[in-house]
This record gives structure tokens, sequence and C-alpha cells, in this order.
């Protein structure tokens, strides 16, 4: 109807373009990733628009009732509105002034529009108090595409010379993307980190210390890496972290007082990690250090804790456990709650399913492959919820099976 309506090229053309884009946004919904950006929750950024900006943050520039408060999205909307209104009424001034042709007047409706789109996403931009630059989405993809063995070429534009993939990909400069949930205590954060040997350079000023600095993947309790001073020198210093995995979110956090001296932080890759043989996924959740043993939650949703990992009662738990240089094996307590309950371990040549009294623990050793991480399936066929069993106690999970990994000969 809109189209029998329209009498003027302009208008014409306007309804041209916003069919052919409907027409592509469905094809990349349904296309890209096998369709997976037609699932989304109300918390995250739209994926397709993450997937469209590899440089410019396309998806906070767009309005949205999910992730800014109803008045902020209103008035990023009447941007929106607005400029592209003001593009279509001028193009169709100028077409009908100077009386264009269908053709003249589709170029002039593009160039129009494509300058409306800019100007309000700069201006939305300015609303949500974004600085319209997201140069991690298109980074993280790249170091995607490294680790799955894509031909690449690398290309150095301070030197205006071609160089190897490996060497261009330790040249890049991974900075921190802004937490949706951004606290106080976060100083850096990345909405997922793919597997790989990083280093974590830290700038500083003098400080007198100390100086604690902690590395959480997911919603982790336990945390992956810590770097302690005493004392901080002026200068930069440097740690190195190994994710058999890749996880999401990474984030490095520390107290205000460590904060201060802190100026900037960045992430250098220094290689590759293979794929995780025999796990069902590429990214992992929460995680954590226990010794020299670093264990990654990739299904099941287990809960990490400083003393060990819970599973959920009657849910199956994915880890990748990683050990030091060297490890044969990985020694872990394994032991049931409150409720007896059969509990079934499987690895890659280990598989036992017994049946463990209420508060009884074993002591199982999973045979390594040195430099190799492991998958460890672990299932409690029984759940129970510490608040039904100990006066006082406010905890409701549902709690499956309990692992205490030995990482360093202390049960941690």
């Amino acid at each position: 109807m809109a189209w029998a309506a329209a009498r003027e090229a302009a208008s014409r053309a306007a309804l041209s373009a916003l069919l052919a884009i409907g027409l592509a946004t469905t094809l990349l919904l349904l296309w890209v990733d096998r369709g997976l950006f037609c699932f989304n929750t109300r918390e995250e950024a739209a994926p397709w628009l993450v997937w469209m900006g590899q440089l410019a943050d396309l998806a906070r520039g767009w309005p949205s009732l999910f992730r800014t408060p109803t008045s902020v999205a209103f008035l990023s909307a009447l941007v929106w509105v607005s400029s592209l209104a003001a593009a279509w009424g001028l193009t169709r001034a100028i077409a009908r002034r100077r009386r264009m042709a269908p053709g003249a007047a589709g170029l002039l409706v593009l160039g129009a529009g494509a300058l409306a789109v800019m100007l309000a996403l700069s201006v939305a931009w300015r609303v949500e108090g974004r600085a319209g630059r997201a140069a991690s989405v298109g980074q993280l993809r790249t170091l995607d595409a490294a680790n799955a063995g894509r031909r690449m070429i690398g290309v150095r534009l301070d030197a205006r010379a071609f160089t190897s993939p490996s060497r261009a990909l330790e040249d890049l400069r991974l900075d921190a993307e802004r937490a949706p949930d951004a606290r106080d205590t976060d100083w850096f954060w990345l909405s997922r980190l793919p597997a790989g040997r990083y280093r974590a350079w830290i700038d500083h000023g003098a400080g007198d210390g100390p100086l604690d600095a902690y590395v959480y993947t997911g919603r982790s309790g336990q945390w992956l890496a810590h770097w302690h001073a005493d004392r901080l020198p002026e200068g930069r210093s440097a740690l190195d972290l190994d994710i058999p995995i890749g996880v999401e979110p990474f984030r490095i956090t520390g107290d205000e007082a460590s904060r201060r001296p802190v100026q900037a932080i960045h992430l250098q890759r220094l290689d590759a990690r293979p794929a995780v043989e025999g796990a069902s996924g590429d990214l992992a959740g929460p995680s954590g250090r226990y010794g020299d043993l670093t264990i990654f939650g990739v299904a099941g949703s287990p809960f990490f804790e400083p003393g060990g990992i819970w599973t959920q009662g009657t849910r199956e738990a994915e880890l990748v456990v990683a050990g030091a240089p060297g490890r044969t094996t990985a020694t872990i307590w394994i032991g049931a709650g409150a409720v007896a309950t059969s509990i079934a371990v499987e690895a890659e040549s280990y598989d036992d399913r017994s049946i463990y009294q209420a508060g009884e623990r074993r002591l199982v050793e999973l045979p390594m492959r040195p430099g190799k991480p492991l998958t460890l399936r672990v299932r409690a066929e029984t759940g129970f919820r510490p608040t039904d069993h100990e006066p006082g106690n406010a905890d409701t999970r549902l709690l499956g099976a309990r692992l205490a990994p030995v990482g360093d000969g202390t049960g941690r």
C-alpha cells in the first residue's frame, strides 16, 4: 500500500531500501552461525549487531529497553526516528526540486541514509555515554580464526609491510570492553576470550603496596590466577595465563587500594591452543585454580568455590582439567554431600559408577597426558539442598557431588 501511494522517486527509493534492509537482516539472522542470532536474552546486546560491528559499537548505538532505562531508550529511539525522517524529507525535497530520475534519486537516498545512520549512532552513543569504539569484537574474531586454523595474512600498517600471522597476532593489543554490570572492583573485562596463551600487561606508577590482582571467568567464586606484589616500582608488570579452552566472560579484579597505582591493562596473545579433545564445546564459564591444577566448567553449571567444586544434583557437569607441564595424573577427592547418592565419574581412560554414602569421599586419580588438558564428566543421581539439612543455612542450591582437587598436596 505504501508503495502504491508513493508517487515520487525519492519515496519509492526509500521504501525499496527499507525492504532490502529487512530482507538482508532476515537472511543474516537465519544464515550466519546456523541461525544462532535468532536466540537472544534480554540482558545482552543484539548478537547480530555485535557481529556486524567489527570496530564500531553498533549494538550500543541501537535503542534497547532490555539494556537501558526507559528514558534512555526513548531518547535514543527519538534520535533515530528524527535523523531518518529528516534524511527522507530532505532527499524528497531535493529530488522534487531538481526533478531527478529514479536512479539519481536512489543514489541520493542511499547517501543521505548513510549520513543519517552515522549521525544517529554518534548521538545515541553520547546519550548512553559510550565511546562508540568496539575494537575487541574484531580482535576476538581474528583470534577465533587463528585457532580454527584458517589461512591468514599478517600486515603491519605502521611498517607498511607484510608479516607472519603469528607475529601480527603477538602485536595485537586486547583492550578492555565495558562490562554491562561493571563493578568498582573490575579493572579489566572482556565478554569472552578464545583459548590460547596470553600475557596480561599492567602499567603502573610507583606504589607502597601491597598490590593484589585476581583473574576470574564466568560466575566463579574461585580465582583462576593471582598476581601479588609487596611494592611497586614505576613501570610495567606481566602475568602469564594459559587458557586451554575459551572462557566467557574474562575479568581482572582487585580492591580499591590495589587499583590506585594501576594506569592501564591490556592482553597480548602469545600462542594458540588446540581444541580440547572430548569437550562438547569451545567455551567455558566458571573456572578456578587449585594448586597447580586449573579447572574450567564447560557444561552443567557447576559451582566453583575456594575449597572445591560442587556439581548440580541430577545434572552432569563437564569439566576441563589442565595441570602443570609434565603432570601425568589429576588427583581429586570426590564425595557425596548430606545424602547418599550414586556418582558417575568419566574421563578419557577412567570410568566409574559407585554408591557414595552421605559425607563419604574417595581419592580418585585420573590419568593425564603430559601437556594435554583432560575432559572430565561427573554426575550425581541424587541432589540435596543445604537449607534442608543444616539449621540456619540459607543455601537453597541443589547440590550433587563435591570435588576437591589435590593440586599441591594439600587437598586444595
